[in-house]
């Protein structure tokens, strides 16, 4: 695997995975936004990070598009060795299983779950067109450095912090697995170079509370916290993380150690 094609190379997690691929001494390719276009020698490994998220409902197509409508051109080609498609763990949250091989159900009716229709349309077209070629990681909430710069449910309650105050609309024990980008990164390219499995769950293996965010953005800050009257529980339950850690020597650090370097 001497080359790596990465498209969504400029997006906040291909471009980690670049830098990451970079360092152990692949050659990285980066195809402009929309590219389709096949690099001289091929594409080598196709590892995709395109994708919606924050703002998917109100994108339906280009979701789509990105998910499944772009990719399907590319592997049409025909041009590549292997390929890694970055799906999410979201595509538990209608259910409590959330091991690999667990069988997921979607709304299709539901705007909330086109992310996860999309994302699960990718996976299908990538683990049966591809055959033993096909990899699909499920990534949990990855965060990184200037997150108070990113439209994520942290980096709006860190810019909130820096200006003051957070206000919260979900409730303060709202618990979720989060993890940091460096170690996403270095997951996604383990499984690359020698995962046996076709799908992976890379997440933390641990939850962090609403409270656990603010109460370390607060200590930073000294900012005021306000919790909406009635505000609800919105919980996602822990993730599986057997698989990964069984295979890999992974040690995911805690996301919350990183409270100065995400308020930047």
């Amino acid at each position: 695997m001497s080359r790596i094609t990465i498209f969504g190379g400029h997006g906040f997690i291909g471009r980690a995975v670049a830098r990451k691929a970079q360092e152990r001494s692949y050659e990285v390719i980066c195809p402009p936004r929309g590219s389709i276009t096949v690099p001289e020698g091929r594409h080598g490994t196709i590892i995709w990070c395109i994708g919606l998220t924050a703002d998917f409902r109100n994108r339906p197509y280009d979701t789509a598009v990105a998910h499944v409508g772009l990719l399907a051109e590319i592997l049409a080609q025909r041009a590549h060795d292997r390929v890694l498609f970055l799906s999410s763990t979201r595509v538990y949250s209608t259910g409590t299983n959330t091991s690999e091989d667990a069988t997921l159900s979607v709304r299709p009716g539901d705007p909330s779950d086109l992310y996860n229709v999309t994302k699960l349309a990718g996976e299908a077209l990538v683990l049966t067109a591809e055959g033993k070629d096909g990899t699909v990681v499920r990534l949990s909430n990855i965060v990184g450095p200037k997150e108070a710069g990113r439209s994520t449910f942290l980096g709006a309650i860190a810019q909130q912090a820096k200006e003051g105050e957070i206000r919260l609309e979900s409730a303060l024990d709202t618990a979720k697995d989060y993890l940091w980008i460096d170690d996403a990164a270095e997951a996604i390219l383990d499984v690359a170079e020698r995962g046996t499995e076709r799908i992976y769950n890379v997440a933390h293996g641990a939850q962090t509370t609403h409270r656990d965010w603010v109460d370390a953005l607060a200590r930073h800050t000294r900012c005021d916290i306000h919790v909406a009257p009635g505000a609800p529980n919105m919980s996602f339950a822990a993730i599986n993380t057997g698989r990964i850690f069984a295979e890999f020597d992974h040690t995911p650090i805690n996301p919350i150690e990183q409270i100065v370097q995400i308020l930047k």
